[in-house]
């Protein structure tokens, strides 16, 4: 957290901010469950155990962040109806991809390597690429964030990491919107951004 928010400019907006920081400090945090899994640490204790103590240090951080939410999801409030039409079916692409992240497994990606390698790491207690899915040999970051998810909250708390950056992709699409835009401008980027049905996807597996 604190990395991540000293790689953003102070005088960014804040939903900018927030959001480059999440999408930065999730990053920077991947190498934590890499190491770990180079370790052969990956368990569910010391997962607990790094991750409160991670959220200790960095509480004032985390408390700043919290702030620059709030304060950029005000400044999102649709302001006519157009704006509103946009906003509700940005909200209805979150719901049904949010439903597809929480819901049974069944994209291919996720099957073939997204979530079957992290759990397999899991089951090992270290990071592992099978010969057998030679897939599993590519970047590890986002894989190793699912692994950790998996050691704090079992197997369904994985998908929902990728259905986090899109959201904190779409609030970085909405902000560069509004600042080089208007208002209008800001959500129609966004609707378009969610109306993608490969993001969507991804989003929910």
């Amino acid at each position: 957290a604190v990395l991540a928010r000293a790689a953003t400019r102070e005088e960014s907006p804040p939903l900018e901010r927030a959001a480059l920081a999440g999408i930065a400090g999730l990053g920077l945090f991947s190498f934590l469950p890499l190491a770990a899994g180079l370790a052969g640490w990956l368990r569910a204790p010391l997962a607990w155990a790094v991750t409160l103590a991670m959220l200790g240090l960095t509480r004032r951080s985390v408390r700043a962040w919290l702030e620059d939410v709030r304060a950029g999801a005000r400044t999102m409030r649709p302001t006519t109806r157009a704006e509103w039409a946009l906003a509700a079916f940005v909200a209805l692409m979150l719901i049904v991809s949010l439903a597809n992240a929480l819901g049974p497994v069944v994209g291919w990606d996720a099957l073939l390597y997204h979530l079957t390698g992290p759990k397999w790491d899991v089951a090992a207690g270290r990071a592992s690429v099978p010969a057998s899915i030679p897939v599993l040999g590519y970047s590890p970051g986002v894989e190793m964030l699912f692994a950790w998810a998996m050691l704090l909250g079992g197997d369904r708390a994985a998908a929902p990491v990728h259905w986090a950056f899109g959201v904190l992709l779409g609030a970085l699409v909405w902000g560069w919107g509004r600042r080089w835009g208007t208002s209008r401008t800001a959500w129609l980027a966004l609707a378009m951004l969610l109306g993608t049905p490969s993001l969507v996807t991804l989003m929910g597996e």
